[in-house]
């Protein structure tokens, strides 16, 4: 089990509240974390009805490791599955927070992004569409270099620099279990220039149309096992966490 702490620091002030916002447990329904966000080939091709051929977001048990999960899967023309949480005031500017994620990856390739703190409104200004984002750097044919990227403020929103990689290893096994924790805390970094909001799962990386890449390289599985959010200290989501 491999863990990848993030100290985030915003240009906010800091207000302590004792509550866990988010406790989310493999086998739970997705509905419990949040709202399912799902998409096919083109940007706002929202999908409803999910297929083991196209695109899943479910509660079972990851055959694998024998442990309840909330499983994600998408096939190559399929750009996004994600559950998106804590919109239209969930989060407040003024406050600071904890995140604790256990995930495992059946593979990455570059492009493919695992979390992300997106803001609502993309063109409100000073433009800052996904301030930051957990993506895969590398070849499409596979990669296990996880990259945490940075919007700066401002210009068309997506002016991205990496401020942290590491290795991220992908399969079937215990071992390719990760527990990732960070807070969002006052100073440095710019990540509240509007509602801003999290989201879990497997976005882009997919095949371009038309692509004659093998679907190996495009299909995506991910097995989330514990979420947890607080905005009173890191010792509530210490088990997702791992710290």
């Amino acid at each position: 089990m491999r863990l990848l702490r993030f100290l985030i620091a915003t240009c906010v002030t800091t207000v302590v509240h004792s509550k866990l916002l988010i406790d989310y447990k493999g086998g739970q329904d997705a509905t419990t974390l949040g709202l399912l966000d799902m998409e096919a080939q083109e940007l706002g091709d929202h999908v409803t009805a999910m297929s083991w051929d196209t695109v899943i977001i479910q509660a079972e048990e990851d055959s694998h490791l024998g442990v309840q999960c909330l499983h994600y899967k998408r096939t190559p023309h399929y750009r996004r599955a994600e559950v998106k949480a804590l919109q239209h005031g969930g989060l407040q500017p003024n406050n600071k927070y904890y995140f604790g994620y256990s995930v495992r990856l059946s593979r990455a390739s570059g492009g493919l992004v695992i979390f992300q703190w997106k803001k609502q409104d993309k063109d409100a200004e000073p433009q800052q569409n996904i301030p930051f984002e957990l993506e895969f750097k590398g070849s499409v044919e596979g990669t296990n270099t996880l990259s945490l990227e940075y919007t700066t403020p401002g210009s068309d929103g997506s002016n991205r620099t990496s401020i942290w990689s590491g290795t991220f290893s992908t399969g079937s096994s215990t071992s390719n279990v990760h527990n990732i924790g960070f807070k969002l805390k006052r100073s440095g970094l710019c990540l509240w220039t509007g509602e801003t909001y999290p989201k879990w799962g497997i976005y882009r990386g997919e095949a371009a149309a038309g692509s004659s890449d093998p679907d190996s390289w495009h299909t995506f599985n991910s097995y989330v096992y514990r979420v947890q959010v607080s905005d009173s200290s890191k010792s509530e989501v210490a088990e997702s966490a791992g710290w």
